[in-house]
């Protein structure tokens, strides 16, 4: 596997869909206060901590979570490798969070977490399947080296995964799954979403279609987005070799977590249910 096509091919994802993003996202919740409700879990683990102030969220994307845990209270400093994601970001926080100007970064964290120093964060989140776009073990290390590097010592690292060990178990098996299918409002326009994952050897990559149907004919834009999801006690052990304890998992439960979904495994017919969790760490 050539991992910098499959990095240049993330950055190029999230450029292109960064104007659907917060549509594709929000949309799944209904509202911005039902996935501000979703977030309920991950506001309540910083807040029981007592001690954090200063926050980098990595992989922050469009800046949401960034918002809300801000309106938390918190310090935030938010890194992406996507300038289009970070623009976004930048309209969200004049739109949801004037009075408080975000700090954001166009730094890759997977490679360049170091610019940021050492001994810096009281706590360090990576959300929403940021570190499924590691493709080898051995970047894996030298990121999570990064976060264990950028946390002041006692600090909290949460890491957000889906926990797709089933999917990994048929990952050899079969060639691909539809993900789900949706009716989006787009600026006035209509379209559809289907998510369709093509199951490689070592990873999948995420064929996102979008269908405009607002027209007298279907204008359909893909979007491609590699990843390599990891078993959870893969993830745990190199944790915990590097230095991380009090290493938990906090399951949001595969029927309270609005972000669950079913996968159809069109080559048998077999449906498997995803779901998210929090892995919940500290530097000692």
């Amino acid at each position: 596997m050539n991992y910098n096509n499959q990095y240049i091919e993330v950055k190029k994802f999230y450029s292109e869909i960064a104007p659907y993003y917060d549509t594709l996202m929000i949309d799944s919740f209904n509202s911005i206060a039902t996935y501000r409700n979703s977030r309920k879990m991950l506001i309540d683990i910083l807040n029981e901590d007592g001690n954090i102030k200063d926050i980098v969220d990595c992989g922050c994307g469009t800046g949401i979570d960034m918002i809300l845990m801000s309106k938390a209270g918190f310090n935030l400093l938010g890194c992406d490798i996507s300038k289009e994601m970070l623009d976004m970001a930048t309209k969200n926080n004049s739109r949801l969070l004037p009075q408080n100007k975000l700090r954001i970064k166009n730094i890759d964290f997977i490679n360049k977490l170091s610019d940021l120093g050492t001994n810096k964060f009281d706590a360090l989140t990576c959300l929403g399947n940021s570190l499924y776009h590691v493709f080898s073990t051995n970047k894996l290390i030298s990121t999570i080296k990064g976060f264990y590097n950028v946390l002041k010592t006692h600090g909290l690292c949460l890491i957000e995964v889906d926990n797709l060990d089933t999917i990994l178990k048929v990952l050899p098996k079969y060639r691909y799954a539809m993900h789900f299918e949706k009716i989006y409002n787009f600026k006035n326009n209509t379209f559809i979403a289907y998510d369709k994952w093509q199951f490689c050897k070592h990873h999948i990559i995420s064929h996102v279609y979008l269908l405009n149907d607002s027209s007298d004919y279907y204008n359909i834009q893909t979007f491609k987005l590699p990843f390599r999801p990891y078993e959870l006690n893969k993830l745990i052990s190199i944790l915990h070799d590097i230095g991380f304890r009090e290493i938990e998992i906090k399951s949001y439960g595969i029927s309270h977590h609005p972000l669950q979904s079913i996968i159809f495994i069109i080559d048998s017919k077999e449906i498997i249910t995803r779901y998210s969790v929090i892995i919940k760490c500290r530097k000692v």
